[in-house]
């Protein structure tokens, strides 16, 4: 399965910027074909340590074959999708010279769909290729019938996989609007350094706020997604384009542990590598990455996970601003929640009709903003959204819909589930020390709470059911928790 998923990685285009799923999806059975006569007779090989195309795969096809080389590259000139690849043995003794005639005479193959076997005096070259693209391997002299059958159905193989990654930077080059989300592209960023380096990683971008944590890959520490990070810490220099990369030492993410039990153990004690997202023109954020084990990164797994970032950072960027676009007339503005508009929308497009509805006011804002000024007041409204966001499950739905009134959607969440974030949420707030220009200020909110099915049989009742709750709260005194009442029959 390991070299499955090598082989998975090299063929299907995992690194081109698509979905993970969709391209091994559409590439498991050509790479499965191909895995399963390189296993036959790769046997007794040493495995192969993972690495960006064209190796190992093609190295793996020549020494599967005992070939003098292999070569996959386009038709023509006008063909730049696919830059020529090959693998050539360097005891074979094949001539600079020798080897660029081949490339020639690869490229210059007829336009239409072929398979050929010549006899050369290197040996014998078999070819596949289509309208687009040629695969080729230069087989040692007198090879057997069947080791030729062998080989043209390891090139055609190769030549549907190589053809789909054309078309995958065919996309990239021409700029289609991406569908996948900068969270989802930050995730599968960091799952696929994960998997190449070995390494934990968590994936930071800026925005108007501050440095945010979006993603992490699967063995660090989930806690820290959606966490801010502090503005004075290397994460937050290199993200907001401040230092090119760096490598620290301890808590970089503003919490104790930054993985596992070994990771709290340890203190954290080993080298946290990090490194900008950055395209031409902006810088969009930070990876780091560490150790589990700590220790230095090995300075190959630094050129991978550099390399990863590189092709990435053009589809973050413009999966940025095409979100942007879209979400611009439903974010508040102060908080970056989802306003009424935005809240409303996204709430009628969920698909679960059971969850939970939550409705808080933050407390006395009027008078905060009567004694310290309006901008101390807006200050106590992003205090609110932080610790809102820090409490609340990644699936969930925040939004603010007006002054001081905000809303939360817990999507198939029970009542208890909801009143236990509520009360969490309440808590926190009223814990945590606030201060506006030295002078220290107590926060405190109001919660209303309605479910369906517990307290309503309709999901559209929820939210006059929610508000009724909340006005409750407001009169019992503040700072407190009330539900709705449990639904009837």
């Amino acid at each position: 399965m390991i070299v499955l998923g090598l082989v998975l990685i090299a063929l299907g285009g995992w690194r081109e910027g698509l979905p993970n799923l969709v391209v091994a999806a559409g590439g498991f059975f050509v790479a499965w074909g191909l895995h399963r006569q390189l296993a036959k007779r790769s046997a007794g090989l040493a495995r192969p340590v993972p690495h960006f195309l064209p190796d190992p795969t093609l190295s793996w096809l020549r020494r599967a074959h005992n070939a003098i080389g292999v070569w996959a590259l386009p038709k023509g000139r006008k063909h730049k999708a696919l830059t020529y690849y090959q693998s050539v043995d360097p005891a074979a003794g094949l001539s600079p010279d020798a080897t660029e005639l081949l490339r020639v005479r690869l490229r210059t193959a007829p336009r239409e769909t072929v398979s050929t076997v010549e006899r050369l005096d290197a040996g014998t070259l078999v070819s596949e290729s289509n309208e687009r693209l040629t695969t080729a391997l230069l087989l040692r002299p007198g090879p057997t019938p069947g080791a030729l059958e062998q080989a043209r159905e390891d090139l055609r193989h190769l030549l549907e996989s190589l053809g789909r990654r054309s078309v995958i930077r065919a996309l990239e080059e021409a700029n289609v609007a991406p569908v996948e989300s900068v969270r989802s592209m930050a995730l599968r960023l960091a799952h696929q350094i994960e998997h190449q380096a070995g390494v934990r990683v968590a994936v930071a971008l800026a925005e108007p706020g501050g440095v945010r944590v979006v993603a992490v890959s699967p063995s660090a520490d989930q806690r820290l997604v959606g966490r801010l990070v502090p503005p004075d810490s290397p994460v937050a220099s290199v993200a907001r384009g401040e230092r090119e990369a760096f490598a620290a030492k301890g808590n970089v993410f503003g919490v104790e542990e930054t993985g596992g039990a070994r990771d709290r153990r340890r203190g954290h004690e080993g080298r946290v590598a990090i490194q900008g997202i950055r395209t031409a023109d902006a810088t969009l954020g930070a990876v780091a990455y560490w150790r589990p084990r700590g220790g230095t990164v090995h300075l190959s797994a630094t050129a991978e996970i550099s390399e990863c970032i590189r092709r990435a950072a053009p589809r973050i960027k413009a999966s940025h601003e095409h979100e942007a676009m879209g979400l611009q007339a439903t974010l508040d503005p102060l908080t970056r929640l989802r306003n009424r508009r935005g809240f409303e929308g996204v709430t009628r497009r969920i698909g679960e009709a059971e969850g939970a509805l939550i409705y808080a006011d933050l407390d006395e804002l009027k008078r905060l903003n009567d004694t310290l000024g309006r901008e101390a007041g807006d200050a106590a409204l992003v205090h609110f959204t932080e610790i809102l966001r820090q409490e609340i499950r990644l699936g969930d739905i925040p939004g603010r819909l007006g002054d001081e009134e905000f809303a939360l959607w817990l999507p198939d969440a029970s009542l208890a589930d909801a009143l236990h974030v509520a009360e969490r949420i309440r808590a926190s707030l009223t814990s945590t020390p606030w201060a506006w220009n030295g002078r220290s200020w107590p926060l405190s909110a109001s919660f209303g709470v309605s479910a369906c099915p517990e307290t309503t049989k309709k999901r559209d009742d929820l939210p006059t059911q929610a508000k009724a709750a909340l006005a409750r709260a407001q009169a019992a005194g503040r700072n407190r928790v009330e539900a709705a009442p449990a639904a009837k029959g």
